[in-house]
Parts: structure tokens; C-alpha cells; sequence
């Protein structure tokens, strides 16, 4: 693969970009049966860049690199929902492994492991030879540029990445927003460790709607929701897994859950419910009817901790000399789950995510 480089603007700490690698990945997604097992993550719109890509990638259909796709995306909490675009930022630009960043266990057992990994970015590098993305990449600079430049002007004048470093007490090395049109509407937080001891945040997007065959990205109070929670999941996640001792020891009232539509397995529980604390905090200190609405959207998710959770954030807020950052008082945040009846005497909650 020729040495491709995003096509990216800056706003704030926060950097937006079409990634030639997440884009590759996009386009493979699209030309496999990815979209038979999980329709709503990809966009089922048509539009002219999805035509283009259509017409140009379909006739590949059966190269080497979409079949190992298909077999590896269709096994559950295998290489599916955020494991490809995640992948794919392991990789440099000519997509071979990197070797600057910490590689988690989970990133690797997705894709198969690293052997099969390393198989898997050759295919990659093969597809990208023989099917001409980077040339296919480059002649829809203009389009990409136009989606970034959209999403710029709709990131409003609020620096929220400060805003969320100030309330967890952490900074971390970067912010990207990666859009990718062919997804649906569809976001996911992860983040990378590199070992030079730094962390870097990414927000993987898809479109919300279409305008005039342009995929749009959001409104401003979208972005300004979205920064706060997807960005969340890269200070809150880590905190979840280094306290997991504790958080898993309330993980036997899981069921104990009504229905709701925000998590899935008790970790993404967790998290999610600490995050959507936190957001509606946040919307609180815009203003009292912002607060409120956030409120009453949480609770008509059935985040039934909201309440509880939400006046252990205040009382964060309230002692920060106490506690300079989140992780101090992350234990004392994590009892709020103990607070769960054992049983909700409904049904279980919906593992969806």
C-alpha cells in the first residue's frame, strides 16, 4: 500500500480525518456478507461515494482477504462491531503490525490472534495492490474533504475535550474523530497506549442521515453530546478494568437490570452507566433545562442507577482537594452498583450491545 495519509482538519485538541485505514476496512466490510449478520452497522443508504464503491470493489468480493473477513466477523465478540476499525489503527499507514504501540490481548484475540493478524494484513496489502484502492483513495480527496470540513464547522465553540480532562483530573496525548461513511450510525471510543507512555483517543463515526447524497455526521448538539460520552469511554474504561476486582464482585445482580438498550456484558454496564452519570453532570453545568433533559433520557433508558450515580458525581465535583481525579474516587463511585436489588422481578436485561 502506497504511504496514504488522512485527509484531516484541527479544532481545539480535537483532530477530524477520513483514515486511508479505517476506510479500507469499510470498504471490505461493505463488499462482504457483513451486512447479512449486521445490517445496522453498516449505512444502507445510497449515496454517490457508496456507489462508487460499489461499482469499483464489488468484482473482489471473493479476494482472499474479504473471505477471512467473513469468517471472522460472523463469530460473536470476534472481529465485528468495533474490532475491525480498532484493528486497523494497530497498523501503519503501509499496513504491517506497528511496533511503537502496546498491544492489548483483546485486540489480538479478535482478529484471531497475532499470527493470523500478520496473515491478515498481507491479504490487506494484497487487496490494496490489486484492486487500486490508493489510487481509488486519492481521487475522492475532494469528498473527504468535504466531510471533514462539514463536521469542523459543527463542532461548535466549546473546547469539551478540556472540559473532560478538567472533570477526570487526566490528559491524554490526542483526540481524533475518524469518519467513515459507509458506517451506519454507529460510534465507538477506543483508545491506544503507545510505549512511549502515551494514550491516544479516538471516536470512530458513522452518518446520521443524508443530505443531497452527502452523508451528514451530526448537528452541533450532537457532536457536542457525542464528544462527551464517546471520549468518556477512554478515561472510564481503564478505570473499570483496574478496579474490575471490585466492579466484578456486584456482578451477580447483572439480572437484577430491567430492560434497557445502553450495555451488554457487566463490564459494558459498568461503564456505560458511570459514563451517562457523568454526561448528564456535565449537561447540568450547561444549564438547569439541559440537565434535566439529559435526566429524563437516562431514566427512560432504564439506567436505573441514574440518581444514585449522579449525586456521587456531584459529591466528586464537590471535593476535588480530596480527590484530584477520578480514579481516587472511582471505588467509592463503583458501591453505587451494590445499591441494585437482587432481582428486578422483570425480565433480564437485554444483552444488545
Amino acid at each position: 500500500m502506497v504511504d496514504l495519509r488522512p485527509v484531516q482538519k484541527t479544532k481545539h485538541a480535537i483532530e477530524v480525518r477520513v483514515d486511508p485505514r479505517v476506510e479500507l476496512i469499510s470498504v471490505i466490510q461493505h463488499i462482504s456478507r457483513y451486512r447479512e449478520t449486521f445490517p445496522f452497522l453498516l449505512n444502507a443508504e445510497p449515496f454517490p461515494y457508496r456507489d462508487a464503491v460499489t461499482g469499483h470493489f464489488t468484482d473482489y468480493a471473493d479476494h482472499a482477504v474479504v473471505k477471512r473477513f467473513d469468517e471472522i466477523s460472523s463469530q460473536p465478540r470476534m472481529f465485528n462491531f468495533m474490532a475491525p476499525p480498532t484493528t486497523m489503527l494497530y497498523l501503519r499507514s503501509d499496513l504491517t503490525l506497528r511496533d511503537d504501540v502496546v498491544w492489548p490481548e483483546a485486540v489480538l484475540q479478535r482478529a484471531g490472534g497475532r499470527e493470523k493478524l500478520e496473515t491478515f494484513a498481507a491479504d490487506l496489502r494484497a487487496f490494496c495492490k490489486e484492486t487500486a484502492f490508493p489510487s481509488f483513495y486519492a481521487a475522492h480527496a475532494a469528498y473527504y474533504e468535504s466531510v471533514v470540513t462539514a463536521v469542523i464547522a459543527k463542532l461548535g465553540a466549546k473546547d469539551y475535550v478540556r472540559e473532560l480532562e478538567a472533570f477526570y483530573g487526566v490528559q491524554h496525548s490526542s483526540y481524533t474523530l475518524v469518519l467513515v461513511s459507509l458506517y451506519g450510525h454507529v460510534g465507538f471510543g477506543p483508545y491506544l497506549d503507545t510505549l512511549a507512555g502515551e494514550r491516544q483517543i479516538y471516536n470512530i463515526l458513522g452518518p446520521q442521515g443524508m443530505q443531497a447524497g452527502i452523508p451528514v455526521f451530526g448537528d452541533p448538539g450532537y457532536f457536542a453530546t457525542m464528544q462527551r460520552h464517546e471520549f468518556s469511554h477512554s478515561f472510564v474504561n481503564p478505570l473499570t478494568d483496574k478496579h474490575w476486582d471490585q466492579a466484578k464482585a456486584y456482578a451477580h445482580l447483572y439480572d437484577a437490570l430491567p430492560r434497557q438498550k445502553v450495555c451488554g456484558e457487566w463490564n459494558e454496564c459498568v461503564n456505560e452507566y458511570i459514563i451517562r452519570a457523568v454526561t448528564t453532570y456535565l449537561a447540568f453545568q450547561d444549564s438547569e433545562t439541559a440537565g434535566q433533559v439529559a435526566l429524563k433520557a437516562e431514566r427512560a433508558r432504564n439506567v436505573v442507577l441514574i440518581d444514585d450515580l449522579l449525586a456521587r458525581i456531584r459529591e466528586y465535583a464537590a471535593h476535588r482537594e480530596q480527590y484530584p481525579t477520578i480514579d481516587d474516587y472511582y471505588p467509592y463511585l463503583l458501591k453505587a452498583f451494590a445499591d441494585l436489588p437482587s432481582s428486578s422481578g422483570g425480565e433480564a436485561a437485554a444483552r444488545t450491545c
